[in-house]
């Protein structure tokens, strides 16, 4: 209990010290986002319903000086993966010097940017367009693979010339560090590029490497079942190789809106190596300013399943609507229907893939969300 409330005071602590900048910055704007709702699932012979508060987020931003200016963002919510406790953590932070109009160096924590919608939205679910991200861009504590978030240095510009050329340099801890320290002396590198030929019209092209040090992660990942004694293989070292592309258009003045991504990733271990892809699709169109019906595909293939840091393979289609009480209130129904892959381990034997047991079974679930800003 006293760490716990010496925990929750740092944080009111930091929070005040925030709103005090306030009063002094030059230009700093707070602005907050929540999110709540309900859901029900079934998946096997299992039913699930319940309510539930997604969290508080806090977004910070303070222009320092004409070039100078700094960006914290904080999540305070329910854990993901059903944990019935809040918890909060720093979701970004950074400092942000503009040397030109082609030149931003950041320092901090950020987005990785793979792609349009991990480049765009985080926890102001106001602005998304769906209830949940795609799964390949969901957190960690969800089921995603890659590290959408990460502390390093970025070097960034947008909106160059009459096609709006933009690029992201990010050089970062990954999957293999914390936002304090790092366990490799390499570092994992996204290198974004994007375009606007058309206005409203993004097009994005991203690659990325990252090693993945699983023994970080053995708390979560549990012990593997393998014919190798090796406790090397228990625990590998994954190197990563990722490949996206993809294009969006969201323009307030036209009814229809789109965006899709394809993932293509190649991830090597020691005694094997599996790709995966997945991707998204989206379509809306606005048959009211206020009303916004929707379908959503989904898809995660991964060609084996040894590695627990492999996506579970995953397909679902989804239909469902928005309605814009204005600009800041958004209230969001969706239903999803899919199938899920599991693997049972107690089969796994890296000499006959083929021997793998795989069990698939259908997911239904109905999900409800209030998102706003203030």
């Amino acid at each position: 209990m006293p760490k716990q409330i010496f925990k929750y005071s740092t944080f009111l602590h930091f929070l005040v010290g925030f709103f005090v900048l306030d009063l002094h910055a030059q230009d700093t704007k707070i602005r907050f986002f929540a999110h709540t709702g309900g859901f029900f699932s079934h998946q096997r012979d299992t039913s699930k319903f319940a309510f539930n508060v997604g969290g508080l987020d806090l977004l910070l931003t303070s222009q320092i000086t004409d070039r100078l200016s700094v960006l914290s963002e904080t999540f305070i919510g329910a854990k993901s993966t059903g944990v019935n406790f809040l918890d909060y953590n720093i979701q970004r932070l950074f400092v942000n010097y503009n040397v030109h109009d082609y030149l931003n160096i950041k320092l901090g924590k950020m987005l990785n940017p793979y792609g349009y919608w991990n480049s765009t939205y985080n926890y102001g679910f106001v602005l998304m367009p769906t209830i949940e991200k795609p799964t390949i861009v969901q957190d960690r504590d969800q089921a995603g693979q890659l590290n959408t978030l990460s502390v390093g240095l970025q070097l960034d510009a947008d909106n160059i010339g009459s096609k709006k050329f933009g690029y992201k340099l990010f050089i970062n801890n990954g999957n293999s560090g914390t936002d304090i320290t790092s366990y490799r002396l390499g570092k994992s590198i996204t290198a974004q590029i994007k375009f606007e030929p058309i206005e409203n019209l993004k097009f994005y092209v991203t690659l990325a490497n990252d090693v993945i040090q699983t023994k970080l992660f053995a708390s979560i990942l549990g012990p593997q079942n393998t014919t190798l004694a090796s406790s090397n293989f228990r625990f590998p070292e994954i190197n990563q190789n990722i490949a996206s592309m993809g294009m969006a258009y969201f323009n307030p003045d036209k009814k229809l809106e789109y965006a899709t991504e394809y993932f293509y990733i190649n991830s090597s271990e020691p005694n094997f190596s599996y790709h995966t892809h997945a991707g998204y699709a989206y379509l809306g169109y606005k048959l009211h300013k206020k009303f916004v019906p929707y379908t959503t595909f989904n898809t995660n293939y991964t060609n084996n399943s040894i590695s627990s840091f492999a996506l579970t393979n995953k397909t679902y289609l989804g239909i469902g609507a928005r309605y814009l009480f204005n600009s800041l209130a958004v209230l969001k129904l969706e239903y999803r229907f899919g199938n899920v892959e599991t693997v049972d381990r107690n089969s796994i034997n890296i000499f006959d893939i083929t021997a793998i047991q795989k069990n698939t079974f259908i997911e239904n679930k109905v999900s409800l969300q209030l998102s706003v800003a203030f």
